[in-house]
Formats: C-alpha cells, structure tokens, sequence
C-alpha cells in the first residue's frame, strides 16, 4: 500500500507548492520507497482513489451547501 503521507507531500510540494512537475528523478531523490509501487500500479491506483474520496467530499459540501 502507498502511503497517503507521501503522496501528499509528493503533490504539495511539487503540484500545490510549485516546485515544478514530479520526475524520475524527484522520485530517487526523495522519495525512493515509492518506486516499485508506481512500476506496478498501485501508486496510479490509490491517486485514483483519492481523486474519488475528494469528488465524494465534494458531492457532500455542496449537499450541505444547499441545504439538502
């Protein structure tokens, strides 16, 4: 399993922080224990994960929103 802390601070710092696009590179400098999981799919499908578990968060803040 990815570990959530990571990919966090992988996207923050490099996506929300802007310091610039996430690279091979980044990945063996800081964070060599992501490696092996982004080869075989799991860094991919936990992403996908959290995009899905925001999009859910989002669907219920705009319920609360509206009053529903």
């Amino acid at each position: 399993m990815v570990c959530m802390a990571t990919l966090d601070e992988i996207a923050y710092n490099h996506h929300w922080h802007g310091a610039g696009p996430i690279t091979r590179e980044t990945l063996k400098e800081h964070y060599p224990e992501i490696l092996n999981d982004l080869y075989d799919g799991a860094v991919v499908e936990q992403v996908l994960n959290v995009i899905e578990m925001w999009n859910d968060t989002l669907i219920d803040l705009r319920k609360i929103l509206r009053g529903d």
